[in-house]
């Protein structure tokens, strides 16, 4: 009789185990579904559990949710604390800690060595999460922890031997560069948007962008890794460890954001890269409008950099109080445009127009949305052939200089200048009095004079800040035009299959038809392609180029024809510069030369490249050519 209520029992709580682990992540999983899941009313199964238990069904379900997250930590080594306290359903990785330790007597971040230590000495098998409280818990504890400060004695005593054969390596150059564990760096997860409307997403979005813009202003940090960067690991549930490894940084920050009412509330970890420990955690909570979200967003910065015991001069400390504008509904335009900004698209680009507008209206002070317009100008006029270049170049820079008039130290406003004197008004002159620290400007300049070497240097470094595809693209194209083309090839045949953005794949499909790759640059065309409807001339002239390799004229005649429209038309993108190299890669030289002389007339963007453009080389000792070089008042010789 016994037996058979015990087997009862035990599948009552088998059951009901069962139920809260099917919503282990559901936080807002309650008592009342759970009773009603199983079938009886709250105070029934409350009388049931608490006769067979002794605990109340809400202390069940954390329990259950307490002993699976023990469970993840043991078997995983690469998920973080905060992370397993998302998974079990908990909302904050704070109140997960403390429950965490009120149930287990340790934290979280102390699981996996005592399993390790338990394991050894033979105890409960709490690596399997097996793990329950127990009458001698706290002896197990002690002699535990005294195994856990042996260890760490062991391990100084050890760094003392072997400190004088570390450095020994290090002049020997035998030791691995731990240098990244040293320099201070740091990469922010975009917040998850925990209010339960995807309408919000702009918020946390600008939030994260707003944090990190604010972090970036500290000296010295080694590297904070850029917005649009972070951006592309928003749905990809990477590691910590993953993440930090891709973009060599010593630490990241994630969170959480949610927004109900006019309440806004943000929790934050902050995480080591290497070790995927938590170091910090914190919560805050204040008003939705402008005067508390800076100073809240000022706070956030000041305690994440105190965790890294990072020192902020006190210019720095300054920029951090800034606070870009009172006006509330100017501020939450801005966000709504960035959001769409941020898209890199043709429609989310007009959305976002009317927005910065809109925010600009509301507060003729505001000097971000200034920037962040230009911008979208900028890159409507270089790379989506939106409109007209010298339309674009216009509006850009009335905007740039009215922001430059509104805040002369602004730093974005000046670098988003200095990209319209070079790349609109071919300044050379500028820019070759520019310091080496502009990195990403001085790339472009170092390689449209033929100065490989610095730009290498430039490349690399860029690479180093913010490995993604299209530093990788510019790695190429460098390592080409100095002659490296085994490693150009090298380069692109092991990052073809790690990156599929536009702009990479542009990038490498272009490098293939200088290598003379034709099927593989076909092939990362037909990608291209395949990735939108609106095709700037860039990619209609590789079009036209592999159509005419492989002999289809007729398909060759209609590419051109469509660049021929653009021009007529004055759109951007240059289609006057990719006409005249079309003909130069047909062996049509007068052609050429003739559409680079339009292209030069239109002040298209791209004649930019004439010094280093590789079909050009054949012919640098044409009078034609050597005419244009000169009018173009490039600060250097002809190659």
């Amino acid at each position: 009789m016994e037996s058979s209520e015990g087997n009862t029992q035990q599948s009552f709580l088998f059951k009901l185990r069962e139920i809260v682990l099917d919503n282990l992540k559901n936080e807002q999983f309650s008592v009342e579904e759970l009773a009603s899941t199983y079938g009886l009313s709250r105070s029934q199964l409350h009388k049931k559990l608490k006769k067979s238990e002794g605990k109340s069904i809400s202390q069940f379900i954390k329990e259950v949710r307490l002993e699976k997250s023990l469970e993840l930590l043991n078997n995983d080594d690469t998920i973080t604390a905060s992370e397993v306290a998302y998974e079990v359903g908990f909302s904050s990785p704070t109140y997960f800690n403390t429950c965490f330790k009120d149930f287990f007597g340790f934290p979280p971040g102390e699981a996996r060595m005592r399993a390790k230590i338990q394991d050894d000495m033979g105890l409960d098998n709490a690596e399997h999460g097996d793990f329950k409280p127990n009458p001698n818990r706290k002896a197990i504890i002690f002699s535990v922890s005294l195994l856990v400060l042996i260890a760490a004695l062991y391990g100084l005593y050890r760094f003392n031997i072997t400190n004088d054969t570390i450095n020994n390596d290090f002049q020997h150059g035998t030791a691995k560069n731990t240098a990244s564990k040293i320099e201070k760096s740091i990469a922010v997860l975009p917040l998850k948007n925990w209010s339960g409307d995807s309408g919000l997403e702009y918020v946390s979005d600008g939030l994260t962008d707003a944090l990190i813009s604010k972090i970036a202003n500290v000296s010295s940090l080694a590297k904070v890794v850029p917005f649009t960067t972070m951006l592309t690991y928003k749905e990809t549930g990477k590691k910590i460890k993953e993440v930090a490894k891709e973009q060599n940084v010593s630490h990241i920050l994630q969170g959480s954001f949610q927004l109900s009412g006019n309440q806004v509330k943000i929790s934050l970890q902050l995480i080591e890269g290497q070790s995927s420990e938590q170091v910090w955690s914190n919560e805050y909570s204040s008003k939705w409008k402008s005067s508390e979200i800076f100073t809240l967003q000022e706070e956030v910065t000041k305690n994440v950099l105190n965790a890294l015991n990072v020192v902020i001069t006190e210019k720095e400390s300054k920029m951090l109080t800034r606070i870009p504008t009172d006006n509330h509904e100017a501020y939450n335009y801005f966000l709504l445009a960035e959001y769409q900004r941020y898209q890199y698209q043709n429609e989310a680009f007009k959305k976002a127009i009317p927005l910065y507008k809109k925010a600009i209206a509301l507060d003729s002070a505001f000097v971000d949305p200034y920037g962040a317009l230009a911008e979208v100008y900028i890159f409507q006029g270089l790379i989506m052939a939106m409109e007209s270049e010298e339309q674009s170049w216009k509006k850009a820079k009335e905007l740039l200089k009215k922001a430059e008039l509104l805040d002369p130290s602004n730093e974005l406003v000046r670098e988003k200048l200095l990209n319209v004197y070079f790349f609109y008004e071919w300044d050379f002159d500028r820019l070759s009095r520019l310091p080496e620290s502009d990195k990403d400007l001085m790339y472009d300049f170092r390689i449209k004079i033929g100065e490989y070497e610095k730009a290498l240097k430039h490349i690399n470094t860029l690479i180093l800040d913010n490995p993604i595809g299209v530093s990788y693209g510019k790695k190429a194209e460098v390592l080409f035009l100095m002659g490296r083309k085994d490693l150009c090839e090298a380069l692109l045949k092991k990052h073809d299959v790690l990156f599929d953005d536009g702009f990479y794949v542009r990038e490498s499909a272009k490098w293939h038809y200088y290598l003379g790759n034709y099927s593989k640059s076909k092939e990362q065309l037909d990608k291209l392609v395949g990735m939108s409807k609106n095709f700037p001339p860039i990619v209609i002239w590789l079009q036209a180029i592999h159509a005419n390799i492989d002999g289809d004229l007729g398909k060759a005649n209609k590419k051109y024809a469509i660049l021929r429209d653009k021009f007529d038309n004055q759109e951007s993108g240059s289609p006057g510069w990719f006409m005249a190299l079309y003909h130069f890669h047909s062996n049509e030289p007068d052609k050429g030369f003739r559409w680079l002389e339009k292209s030069f007339d239109r002040h298209e963007v791209e004649m930019i490249w004439l010094r280093a453009e590789p079909l050009l080389a054949p012919y640098r000792d044409d009078s034609r050519y050597i005419e244009l070089y000169y009018k173009m008042q490039f600060p250097v010789p002809i190659p």
